[in-house]
């Protein structure tokens, strides 16, 4: 949730200094970013597959919060869609008779980290409970788990190559 709510505020201040603006007026920008997804998004399917004991969760060694921290903001960082949503949703909200449109949008941009903070916090804790409980079952169903990740990720890097760019 913090991964993810550090990156929601560096695109909010990317939007309030004119910065996306800049990006999408480059075409090339969000198809550099948008491939930068999908790679990482095949890396992390080739990974799956590439795990001999699948998600064997009870043996699974502790993941540094560091590295959760760095992955999820990368994660949202690459993702074109949260680049798209600061660009064009969060600028409808601002109204220029009210103040500096700047500010305007770093407080709309906080108050939506505030949100996505506890919502991916919620989620990052009720995942934890569900792995716990997962790591009790056979290992028989951990391959499965893999191979299933992997068509997830797969299906994903692919929606995103495919996707266009709105007009």
């Amino acid at each position: 949730g913090l991964g993810i709510g550090v990156a929601d505020i560096c695109l909010t201040l990317l939007t309030a200094t004119g910065v996306t603006t800049l990006v999408a007026s480059w075409p090339p920008a969000l198809d550099l970013i948008r491939y930068a997804g999908v790679a990482y998004l095949l890396w992390l399917a080739w990974k799956a597959l590439g795990s001999r004991a699948g998600l064997n969760l009870a043996g699974t060694p502790r993941v540094p919060l560091a590295t959760v921290f760095v992955r999820a903001m990368g994660n949202s960082l690459l993702n074109p869609k949260a680049l798209l949503f600061f660009m064009v949703f969060l600028p409808q909200f601002v109204s220029p008779g009210q103040g500096s449109i700047a500010w305007q949008l770093v407080v709309l941009g906080l108050v939506l980290t505030l949100v996505s903070g506890v919502f991916h916090t919620s989620l990052g804790v009720f995942g934890a409970a569900l792995g716990r409980g997962l790591a009790a079952r056979t290992a028989g169903v951990a391959r499965l788990q893999s191979w299933l990740l992997a068509v997830v990720l797969l299906a994903l890097a692919l929606r995103l190559a495919l996707m266009t760019q709105p007009s």
